[in-house]
């Protein structure tokens, strides 16, 4: 044997049993000619060997049985050609002298060849001097079933054959390839344990292919025709289409070939070039075998390979199969089928809602190693995004850096970072990701789908810092496109009634926030990001225009939906909302409770998004009667107008009038919301009825009621001077309202111990499912409970509830 021998005990355990005939199944490359051979060496057993294939098949029994009479030479001559006396005369020699052995390589298959029958009669004969061994790549017409029962035959088949890790590592020391022991078990779990394929793999490594010499590529070259050229034309197209496929099934074979694949893959098997699938119900190509031949595809018909790897994708879709399409996917460089595939499904179960069928989505995602498409990596990490996982839609991210991005995928990567770091509230980043993006996008040609998201986040950031011409421009082109029904009746909608509110037009804002609700209800997509946005300016809708109960209401809705899309940026815009509607309903210890969830979840402190809860965090304080608190927090935060106005309204409470008109100097530039609550100080300040009424006339326009709310006895005094009936009817209304928070004579019907213990929640701020979380309770019990509660305090809201309980003495 050559030095490149490796020794294989456990095969040698299994030729050393008691055996008459010993046949080896398996493709080429396998070693069966070299653990023969390491056999006889090591036994001493004499071996004439015999090749048969289709050209010399004519005269194989007489071949045979030369080759058969040459191991006895001492048998008479008239035995040469008749196998019948020749295996009676191997019985007469009974056990006299040593065993010989007849082996036999067919490499090709022979169909109904004299040599089988030759074969039977020789085995059958039982003569312990004769042992005999067939080699063949597929299965031998011998009575195997027969002799197995008999105990006379050892079958080898590739699955015996190939190199376990320890054979493995001795084949590399062999060869003089000194590779770490994990690189070689992953170099022979990528070859299956075949011989050949990792012999070839370890020559190839630091070697370039030659033609010249018969190097590694020619090797492989002559591997693959070991393989497929024994295949007729039909069989050989067929295993070319195939190899675009990890493994398949009937259906999945046909639809890729075009007719009935069962005769193929029939053909496939009898020639040992596909086996069964671990775990599935189809079968695959050995994995070397399917590299070669795509290989060998990609290289003669690109085209084909890439609408090959499409049909593919399509049916796992269809299947449900994500992770199988994925696989498919990753190997196109056809972007725009790419989005087809997985972007657009993704899109769709997002403008749905559909967030059952987003995490099975997600759990289906292949893991980012595979993917060395950045294009791909990209698309996967909008759909892990959208699904709610946002540290794997960035790995997905980084996955695609690390492959390697062009500009128009830079300016991707920009985007998708901006959407991540928006939703976890680092706005900051976001901005920054976003100024990015325009810069290279600039440079690129304008995107496809997943471009209006960003627009979308664009405006988002802008409603944000209060810069409404901005986002008004991304919303406006956004709207210009062709959009999904949820788009373009429930997130622009939203968006829109965000932009309204900060400019004044409060009813406009309302109508448009309140559409879009309806709307999103009659498409079933609730919870959802779009429908997200209508809620929290919804609410703040109805609170600037005084309906606390309804706003509350909204900010509970929206609380809810935060918890189950679970982004921080979510949660943090609901807990500001609900702070000031607690804070108008007169609740300033509600209102610092949902500022604390807020900033449990707040990322970036330097934010718009902090500094506002900065404020209403000090209005809670001073309302709740911690002045000074309130006033060194305000004094430490940004420069904005909500900050001033506070505390232009402490100091007018305390009749510092003079520094109320230093605060609210320049307040022109303002907001229109902001520009009122200004000049209703102002005008108080100042002593100035004219200016007043013109203030409250401005509000009753634009349907505001919140900079008039709470503002202490010199503004309603102030206020009451002026003949509101005409001016502002809704103003007045409030104004001369009783006090809802106290109820006098009221009688409650008993609450039981569940109901006092979620009723003694309800003023933490707490969602249903944080309630439920708390008592140990299911969530649909606690709603359960609240409506009794409701019932039995004859109210119809968490506010109310909590009023109600308060004056009466329950908490």
């Amino acid at each position: 044997m050559s030095e490149s021998y490796v020794a294989r005990p456990r095969l040698d355990a299994l030729l050393d049993a008691d055996w008459r005939v010993a046949v080896l199944v398996a493709p080429p490359g396998y070693g069966k000619s070299t653990v023969v051979r390491a056999w006889g060496e090591r036994t001493g057993t004499p071996i004439a060997q015999l090749t048969v294939d289709r050209h010399t098949d004519d005269d194989a029994r007489d071949r045979l049985l030369k080759a058969a009479h040459s191991l006895f030479p001492g048998l008479a001559a008239p035995f040469r050609r008749d196998g019948r006396r020749l295996a009676a005369a191997l019985v007469a020699l009974g056990g006299e002298g040593p065993e010989r052995a007849l082996v036999v390589d067919c490499p090709h298959p022979l169909g109904d060849s004299p040599i089988w029958e030759l074969l039977t009669e020789l085995a059958d004969c039982g003569s312990p001097a004769l042992r005999i061994v067939v080699m063949c790549q597929v299965d031998p017409p011998l009575p195997i079933v027969r002799w197995r029962a008999g105990g006379i035959v050892r079958v080898l088949r590739a699955s015996d054959l190939r190199f376990n890790d320890d054979e493995a590592r001795s084949a590399a020391d062999a060869l003089g390839r000194h590779v770490a022991d994990d690189a070689v078990t992953e170099l022979n779990r990528r070859v299956d344990g075949w011989p050949l394929a990792f012999t070839l793999a370890l020559m190839a490594l630091g070697d370039e292919p030659s033609s010249e010499d018969g190097g590694p590529g020619a090797l492989v070259d002559a591997l693959v025709a070991a393989a497929v050229d024994q295949l007729g034309p039909q069989a050989r197209q067929a295993a070319l289409a195939l190899s675009v496929l990890e493994w398949f099934d009937d259906t999945l074979a046909t639809a890729l070939i075009g007719y009935d694949a069962r005769p193929v893959i029939a053909t496939l098997r009898r020639h040992h070039l596909v086996e069964s699938a671990e775990s599935q119900s189809g079968v695959r190509f050995h994995r070397l075998v399917r590299e070669l031949l795509e290989a060998e595809l990609r290289w003669h018909d690109p085209g084909l390979h890439s609408e090959l790897h499409q049909v593919a994708a399509q049916h796992w879709l269809q299947r449900g199969h994500w992770e199988r399409a994925y696989r498919h996917i990753g190997s196109l460089r056809d972007r725009d089928a790419v989005h087809h595939l997985v972007v657009e499904p993704a899109l769709a179960l997002v403008d749905r809602g559909d967030r059952a069928g987003l995490g099975r989505m997600l759990a289906a995602l292949p893991r980012t190693s595979s993917i060395d498409d950045a294009a791909v990596a990209l698309d996967l990490a909008t759909v892990s995004f959208f699904a709610g996982d946002r540290r794997l839609a960035l790995r997905w991210v980084e996955r695609a850096e690390t492959v390697g991005l062009d500009d128009a995928l830079i300016a991707r990567a920009h985007s998708t970072r901006a959407i991540l770091a928006m939703m976890d509230g680092r706005l900051t980043d976001a901005t920054r990701e976003a100024e990015q993006f325009l810069a290279v996008r600039s440079r690129t040609e304008p995107g496809g789908p997943l471009e209006v998201r960003f627009a979308l986040v664009v405006a988002r950031l802008a409603l944000l810092r209060l810069d409404v011409v901005t986002a008004q421009h991304w919303i406006d082109g956004v709207a210009a496109r062709s959009n999904p029904d949820v788009v373009r009746d429930v997130t622009i909608p939203g968006l829109q009634a965000w932009h309204d509110s900060l400019v004044g037009l409060t009813q406009r804002a309302l109508d448009r926030a309140s559409g879009a609700l309806e709307r999103a209800d009659a498409l079933g997509c609730a919870p959802h990001h779009g429908a997200f946005d209508a809620t929290v300016a919804a609410a703040w809708a109805n609170l600037r225009m005084g309906k606390l109960a309804k706003a509350e209401q909204l900010a509970e809705r929206a609380s809810a939906d935060a918890v189950l899309l679970g982004y921080d940026w979510n949660i943090v815009r609901s807990s500001e909302v609900t702070a000031h509607v607690q804070l108008a309903a007169g609740r300033p210890d509600d209102a610092l409770a949902a500022v604390a969830v807020a900033r449990r979840r707040l990322a970036d402190p330097e934010t718009e998004l902090a500094a506002g809860l900065l404020v209403v965090e000090a209005a809670a304080m001073w309302r709740s009667g911690r002045r000074e608190a309130a006033i060194a927090q305000i004094d430490a935060g940004p420069d904005r107008p909500d900050a001033r106005l506070l505390r232009a309204s402490m100091a007018l409470e305390e009749s510092n009038d003079d520094l109320v008109l230093a605060l609210l100097e320049g307040v022109e530039t303002w907001l229109l919301p902001d520009r009122i609550e200004a000049g209703l100080l102002l005008a108080v300040a100042t002593g100035d009825d004219e200016r007043l009424t013109a203030v409250v006339e401005d509000s009753s326009v634009t349907g505001l009621m919140l900079p008039f709310l709470r503002r202490g006895k010199r503004v309603e005094a102030a206020l009451l001077r002026l003949s509101l009936e005409t001016v502002h009817p809704a103003l007045i209304a409030h104004l001369r309202r009783p006090d809802q928070t106290t109820v006098p004579g009221r009688r409650c019907a008993a609450l039981t111990a569940r109901e006092r213990s979620i009723l003694d929640l309800l003023p933490s701020h707490f969602t249903y499912a944080e309630i439920a979380l708390q008592l140990d309770l299911s969530v649909n019990t606690v709603k359960g409970n609240l409506k009794s509660i409701y019932r039995k305090l004859e109210v119809t809201a968490r506010a109310e509830a909590v009023d109600v309980a308060r004056a009466t003495g329950i908490v």
